[in-house]
């Protein structure tokens, strides 16, 4: 059982905290004009001063962008850049194009060799708005001038790379792959001079943003960590459009904006697909999250989507596919702990409305939860809405999560065009709050109380009452059922289990109707403090195979935990299973355990911890939201009029 645990909760913070992880340095810079400083905006902000020299273009405030550069049909911006290695080079920046763009070809840039007609590395618009572009080896190699897929908007901010690998030059618009030619590097002319803006005689119409050169090629990840340092991304946010790398399906293609690709060509049997996103709350490697879908059969490209949703056709034009019923799996891990919300698009301008399942599953509890049955995809080239699906999740630890969507009709086929992913509030773990070794009356004492646990005992069959430390832990019988308890000469130690003496001896609770089984009230806990609860329920005597549900103040944490005592412990918690629950405003906390079927009593409880988490910052810097800790505290407060 994997120590980092997902819990579906019905709670929303607002956040106000921050998770600061640094980003990888992106090396081999050369060339950086980030055109953020009015007063002197050709600056080279690299180790190398190459400062450019300006002729026309005029510095403005964007409201999007800052400070950026304009260009208007002659204008231009030269410097000084070394030669382009063999091995591979990197030309990124922001592209805006007026509405003023002439009907030719509009200049992006041009690295040449002191004839500015020679374009050496280049990059430009034609007059069909697609963006594409030429390197020189022993001859002309130009990217494709009729790729859908490189087609950029008029009037928008796009993030255009122009990628050298030493065998392939490639343009990739808002980090996605759109087009790309073979090529020579040991045979690459002479690079000693840029020109920004302009490309031969044709100029750029627009505006241009954090201009760079790289001496090598940069990977996918470094692309887009620097490209979401931008405004339109929020570092405490993963937004990501789901599509073909190759342009499968003949539709537009392209990422949507403000989204990072993650993109896939299918081919064999499909394997997993990761991708991994820079965010400011990542655990990964340079601050990264990282994502992974499987159970797809294809990804496409299909119809451009206009009337409402026109500005996201990028989005919901493109998408992984699912061509028969089964299961989809996205799994979102290196996250801190916390609390999360996703969204899902659900959406496909070419086939009709598939029908889908989606289940959360909880990395530290047995089984899935249900989110959402019989919903199903919009579909159409015009739509009026799109399907989305939204769900909370909280984290433990640098865990997991993982969303199934079941598709249920065969027919069609299940869309998934993207994701978008907040860290609501982050937490941090504090104190171990309670720890409690239920033991069998007759081999009581600290030689059978599993070290760092205090010893709880029975009284008889009915209720009882313990104090242990500032808190008040009331056992009682629900249902038919009374109380008893046991101890067990094995489990023993071995290998990753050290924990005998908690799994050796317990207390159950007689019945097996659904209403049977016993509450645990557990008293003076911080008032809406969050707590992370951990019980042990295993009997080596019952074998076969016991079942039961858990709630804590009423909700469903646990559904159907089982256990075969035939089958004994190789690890500590492969009888324990973890949840978060809220203490209510009084300080309360009541956990419940019911039969869940079979013929011989099915509730167990070995063992009981609980561990407090608290937001980061604490509580009094969070602005509370929807259905936050105060109304979830009302929800406490009915637990006894329900039964649980």
């Amino acid at each position: 059982m994997n120590k980092a645990r997902v819990v579906l909760l019905s709670v929303l913070v607002v956040m106000s905290a921050t998770w600061e992880c640094p980003a990888a340095t992106v090396v081999g810079l050369e060339n950086h004009y980030t055109f953020d400083n009015q007063a002197s905006p050709y600056l080279d902000a690299s180790p190398n001063a190459r400062h450019a020299t300006n002729t026309g273009t005029v510095w403005v405030n964007d409201p999007v962008m800052g400070g950026v550069v304009e260009f208007d049909s002659a204008d231009v911006i030269a410097a000084a850049v070394p030669q382009m290695p063999a091995s591979g080079f990197t030309v990124s920046f922001w592209a805006y194009r007026g509405s003023n763009a002439s009907s030719g070809n509009d200049g992006l840039f041009v690295l040449h060799d002191g004839n500015t007609g020679n374009k050496n590395v280049a990059g430009w618009v034609g007059g069909s708005d697609v963006a594409w572009g030429r390197v020189r080896d022993t001859g002309d190699r130009n990217l494709s001038n009729t790729s859908v897929s490189a087609a950029i908007p008029d009037t928008r901010w796009v993030y255009l790379t122009y990628r050298g690998t030493g065998s392939e030059y490639q343009l990739l618009i808002n980090g996605g792959l759109a087009s790309t030619v073979a090529y020579s590097g040991a045979a690459l002319r002479t690079t000693n001079t840029l020109n920004i803006g302009r490309q031969g005689t044709e100029s750029w119409r627009g505006m241009i943003d954090d201009f760079r050169i790289y001496n090598r090629a940069l990977s996918d990840l470094e692309i887009h960590t620097i490209m979401s340092e931008a405004s339109m991304f929020n570092p405490a946010q993963a937004r990501v459009d789901i599509g073909s790398s190759v342009n499968n399906g003949g539709g537009p293609g392209g990422v949507q904006y403000g989204f990072l690709p993650m993109e896939a060509a299918e081919g064999g049997s499909n394997p997993p697909v990761t991708q991994s996103l820079p965010v400011s709350f990542g655990q990964g490697a340079g601050g990264t999250m990282t994502a992974t879908l499987s159970g797809y059969t294809h990804f496409r490209d299909y119809t451009a989507i206009t009337g409402d949703f026109a500005a996201s056709s990028a989005l919901l034009s493109d998408m992984a596919l699912r061509n028969s019923s089964g299961t989809m799996t996205l799994a979102l891990s290196d996250l801190p702990p916390g609390f999360y919300q996703l969204k899902t698009y659900h959406h496909s301008d070419t086939f009709a409305g598939a029908s889908f399942d989606v289940s959360l599953s909880d990395a530290g509890r047995p089984g899935w939860q249900s989110i959402a049955t019989g919903l199903v995809c919009s579909t159409g080239t015009s739509p009026t809405a799109v399907t989305t699906v939204d769900v909370p999740f909280a984290v433990l630890g640098a865990g997991t999560a993982s969303l199934n969507f079941a598709a249920t009709t065969s027919s069609s086929h299940f869309s998934f065009n993207g994701f978008e992913l907040d860290s609501v509030v982050l937490l941090e773990r504090h104190e171990r709050t309670l720890a409690v070794d239920f033991n069998d009356r007759s081999a009581a004492g600290a030689g059978m109380t599993q070290a760092g646990f205090s010893e709880f005992l029975l009284a008889g069959s009915g209720a009882v009452t313990r104090t242990i430390g500032a808190h008040t832990l009331t056992l009682t019988p629900a249902g038919a059922s009374t109380f008893d308890d046991r101890a067990r000469t094995t489990p023993v130690n071995s290998g990753a289990f050290t924990q005998d003496k908690l799994l050796r001896d317990f207390v159950f609770a007689s019945g097996t109707a659904a209403a049977d089984g016993l509450d645990l009230l557990i008293q003076g806990l911080g008032a809406n403090e969050l707590y992370e609860v951990t019980l042990w329920a295993f009997d080596t005597g019952s074998g076969g195979g016991r079942s039961s549900d858990w709630f804590a103040n009423g909700v469903l944490v646990a559904d159907n935990y089982s256990f075969n005592g035939a089958v004994l412990p190789t690890s500590n918690d492969q009888y324990a299973f973890s949840f978060l629950a809220y203490a209510d405003e009084d300080g309360e906390l009541l956990l419940a355990g019911r039969a869940a079927g079979g013929s011989n009593p099915n509730v167990f409880l070995n063992a009981l911890e609980l561990t407090r988490w608290a937001p980061v910052p604490e509580p009094a810097t969070l602005l509370l939201a929807g259905l936050g800790l105060a109304s979830l505290g009302r929800y406490a407060r009915r637990r006894r009029a329900e039964g649980r």
